[in-house]
């Protein structure tokens, strides 16, 4: 990691004392075991399946002596030793993209803490000096891997450094840096701990590195003495630049990778990014809006993304508490704020006004996503007055964008939130024949309102949201006696368009569409025996058994919907309805068993009311049973 050492060097050391000189050569030599004690708890975790390259050395005697004598003499340290030497051993971690950065920090962090089950660790716990973030990036520079480096330190080294970790604002120089100290595995605990310097840094800060080092040093160490100077400031303002060209590539190849990886909310979540980092991407590509906008609004999405990564995470934690979920939540608060302001900034240009006089669908395309964007963000806030405004966000683009089917789609699903049952269906509805109509369209005349990727999401999702809508609507009026054939044709109807979405070839596996099917059917059966109605042409045995077999085999699996406890009871009351009664038990005790071990605080409103109703449903079972 440090450039040779030249053979006359040595000549320097006259200054030093003999046992200066002794104890940098026992030092030297315990770092030998040690080097290699290191890299071998490196190949023992995970980190090179994902890391560019490591790289490694140990500094030798000379080039110690060497720093000793500098320190003293021309850096006014005149009491440096080899006490204050910290990087005898030095590891680089050398990352391909920057958010690998606080991947690599992570495993670092917890190989020199002894949390990773590695044998042997030489890192000393207890010897853990400081951690440095070392940054070139701005103060509003939106992908913030400095904060999140010290983020993560703080995180995994807490109460663990001598020194608080900090971050230094240098324009010529980025990494991570982890000072601290390990020993040979055949060490006797008397004996030197060896300094070890860690770097974790990008290709494109390493690449940076590696000339300035080269240019500052190399070059100069072959010129005479005159034109060291000139050399060095000749070469001071070309280093800046190019560590200015490669930050943004370093930030360009993030944008790439985390287009190509970018993450969804779980598919068991309603409402999604469609209309995300890919479609706006090739939005941007299209309409030649600038890169600057661009950059900003894709990491946005990036950062949403994160977020939903986080609730999916407390979604399947059984320690989360209230308060770290709706902080959480409260992240796409923040996030709808940056869309907002970013949409007036622009508005003040007049760009969204004359655009849409002039009906230009081109122009007029990423108001519309930083719209539908912000409204998304507030629609998972999971707040009565952020839901209320994305309705009305949601509700304006409709009427400016009325042929753009997922407007309407995201005005159905804002409305149901909301309560608004028949508004939601018809606002779902026009989503589905505008969605028919226009995907036939060719895909670059449709590739701002109706990607590919959105048909999709409308034939994976709309026939299960508009089904569930109709029940919900029959179910909010289930005990208004004066209704009761409103109920059952909203039921029958939420079934039929349910199957419908079943035909489609895409959602044959699909287990939620399979399961409200499912659900609707048995209730169906159930409320017309229980109001003495004719259900006409109601859904056979045959039908309900043959959905309850593909949820069964689905089921079978180890995943988490095998788990969900709405499964697990929609197919006992199938069961049920089939007089099957010790299946029936048998799906009732399990759904139980998940509901009372379920983590209540991440659960919505619906769901809450959802495993009330379970709960009552596998009681009533239980205690007919006998089994209580």
């Amino acid at each position: 990691m440090s450039e040779p050492v030249s053979s006359d060097e040595s000549a320097i050391t006259d200054e030093l004392t003999i046992e200066e000189k002794l104890e940098v050569h026992e030092l030297n030599q315990l770092a030998g075991p040690v080097h290699m004690a290191l890299l071998s708890a490196i190949e023992a975790t995970d980190l090179m399946s994902f890391a560019y390259a490591r790289t490694s050395r140990i500094k030798s005697p000379e080039r110690i002596f060497k720093k000793i004598l500098l320190r003293r003499n021309k850096q006014g340290e005149p009491d440096f030793a080899l006490r204050d030497v910290r990087d005898v051993v030095g590891i680089r971690i050398i990352c391909l993209f920057r958010e690998d950065i606080i991947r690599a920090l992570d495993i670092m962090c917890d190989l020199v803490a002894g949390n990773l089950s590695v044998a042997p660790n030489p890192f000393e716990r207890s010897a853990i000096e400081e951690a440095t973030v070392y940054s070139s990036e701005s103060p509003g520079d939106v992908s913030q891997i400095a904060v999140r480096a010290r983020s993560k330190i703080e995180e995994k080294l807490h109460g663990l450094t001598t020194k608080a970790c900090e971050i230094v604002t240098r324009q010529d120089y980025s990494s991570v840096h982890i000072v601290t100290k390990a020993r040979a595995t055949e060490s006797n605990s008397d004996q030197h701990l060896v300094p070890i310097e860690i770097q974790i840094r990008s290709i494109f800060e390493d690449a940076w590195a590696q000339i300035d080092h080269k240019l500052r040093y190399s070059v100069t160490r072959e010129q005479n003495t005159e034109a060291r100077v000139d050399v060095k400031a000749q070469s001071e303002l070309h280093l800046k630049v190019l560590k200015h060209f490669l930050d943004a590539c370093a930030s360009h190849a993030d944008i790439l990778y985390r287009e190509a990886t970018v993450s969804t909310v779980s598919s068991n979540t309603t409402i999604r990014t469609i209309d995300g980092a890919v479609e706006f991407s090739n939005c941007a590509d299209h309409v030649k809006i600038s890169s600057r906008l661009a950059e900003e609004l894709l990491q946005i999405m990036y950062d949403k993304a994160d977020v939903d990564e986080q609730i999916k995470i407390a979604n399947r934690g059984k320690d989360t508490t209230k308060k770290h979920y709706r902080e959480l939540r409260r992240e796409y608060a923040i996030i709808a704020e940056k869309y907002s302001d970013i949409y007036e900034r622009e508005i003040r240009d007049g760009g969204y006004i004359s655009a849409l006089k002039l009906n230009n669908d081109d122009s007029a395309a990423y108001f519309y996503f930083i719209r539908m964007e912000e409204a998304l963000a507030r629609l998972l806030v999971d707040d009565p007055g952020e839901v209320t405004t994305a309705v009305s966000i949601y509700r304006d683009l409709a009427l400016r964008f009325p042929t753009y089917p997922i407007a309407h789609l995201r005005v159905g699903e804002a409305e149901g939130q909301l309560g608004n049952h028949s508004a939601s269906i018809l606002a779902l509805e026009k989503c589905l024949k505008l969605s028919n109509e226009r995907r036939m369209e060719p895909e670059e005349n449709r590739l701002i309102f109706l990607s590919d990727n959105q048909i999709s999401y409308v034939d994976e999702h709309i026939h299960r949201l508009i089904g569930f809508r109709y029940w919900r609507r029959a179910d909010s009026i289930r005990e208004d006696l004066e209704s009761v054939e409103s109920v059952l044709k909203d039921i029958q109807k939420a079934y039929q368009v349910t199957r419908t979405g079943l035909e489609i070839e895409m959602n044959n596996e699909n287990t939620r569409l399979i399961n409200n099917a499912l659900y609707f059917a048995v209730d169906e059966r159930e409320y017309a025996k229980l109001h003495s109605l004719d259900q006409g042409n109601g859904v056979s045995d045959d039908e309900i058994r043959a959905l309850l077999e593909k949820i069964t085999n689905l089921l079978e699996g180890e995943d988490e919907e095998g788990k969900d406890p709405m499964l697990l009871d929609t197919v006992s009351r199938a069961y049920e309805a089939l007089k099957e009664e010790n299946s029936a038990l048998v799906y009732a005790k399990a759904a139980m068993d998940e509901v009372q071990t379920a983590n209540t605080v991440t659960l919505s409103a619906f769901r809450r009311e959802a495993y009330e109703r379970i709960a009552r449903h596998s009681w009533r079972l239980i205690g007919k049973s006998g089994a209580l």
